[in-house]
């Protein structure tokens, strides 16, 4: 026999999981990257419906709002890999890294769930897609977040491990793979959700600018590790909400978002 938990049972859980987001946000940006793949966690624990388990935010009716995409678009006449959530620093040692966006993403979108969930964000050179849901979900079920599976999905192992994207950068004629993109990217789907929850409240972003390394994609960080920072974006609670639906933000995010 079971019990069914209250609305504020299932509200202290969100809370919570909002809590234990935003330290793996902190120990991310503070340079402990794999922290990503706890990122994982939450998030699958938020979003991710199965026929014997349902997720927070659908139980809270939490899914019908719009939801912050900050993926470039995939154009489907590239013939090139695509990754849609990231970006690339290189730095003088012949290091390079994968970095999130976060809020210097020039795409800034509100969609619907489902179409954020399903999004794609990368497309290796084998016409591959993976979506928010596949990163999350190989990540969190297979690949170190909540389990370690002795097998992993082929296409996922050849993304995160054998650069599918097939992205190489170096320094004169010595050229390195990118490896890992999975988990940036993990961090940029954590600032949207993280944006969507709160397009209201003070965001810690890496601080960007630095002049020790080439940056590819728009993108920067400092050689010394990401160091927090703050972003404020406040809005009123009678102005139109931010995510384009038309309606004033006390009855929008601003009244089901806390």
């Amino acid at each position: 026999m079971k019990i069914r938990q209250s609305d504020d049972e299932l509200n202290n859980h969100l809370n919570e999981q909002l809590i234990l987001l935003e330290s793996s946000i902190d120990s991310y940006d503070a340079g402990l990257i794999i922290e990503a793949k706890r990122m994982a966690v939450t998030i699958r624990l938020l979003f991710h419906e199965t026929r014997n388990s349902h997720s927070l935010m659908k139980q809270l009716n939490m899914l019908d709002h719009k939801f912050l995409s900050t993926a470039v678009p995939n154009d489907p006449a590239n013939f090139l890999s695509y990754a849609g959530l990231i970006g690339v620093v290189l730095f003088e040692n012949k290091t390079s890294q994968c970095v999130p966006m976060l809020d210097e993403a020039q795409v800034k979108r509100w969609i619907s769930f489902d179409e954020w969930w399903n999004e794609v964000i990368f497309r290796d050179l084998k016409n591959k897609g993976f979506s928010r849901k596949d990163i999350i979900i190989s990540v969190a079920n297979q690949d170190g977040g909540a389990h370690v599976d002795p097998s992993i999905e082929a296409t996922f192992a050849e993304l995160s491990r054998n650069n599918s994207l097939k992205w190489f950068i170096g320094f004169q004629d010595e050229y390195r793979p990118i490896v890992k993109p999975e988990l940036p990217a993990i961090r940029q789907i954590a600032h949207e959700v993280w944006r969507t929850i709160f397009p209201y409240k003070a965001v810690r972003t890496p601080l960007i600018g630095s002049s020790e390394g080439v940056f590819i994609s728009g993108v920067t960080a400092n050689v010394g590790g990401i160091q927090p920072t703050k972003s404020v974006e406040k809005y009123k609670r009678n102005e139109l909400c931010p995510c384009g639906s038309g309606v004033k933000f006390k009855k929008c995010h601003g009244h089901n978002f806390r």
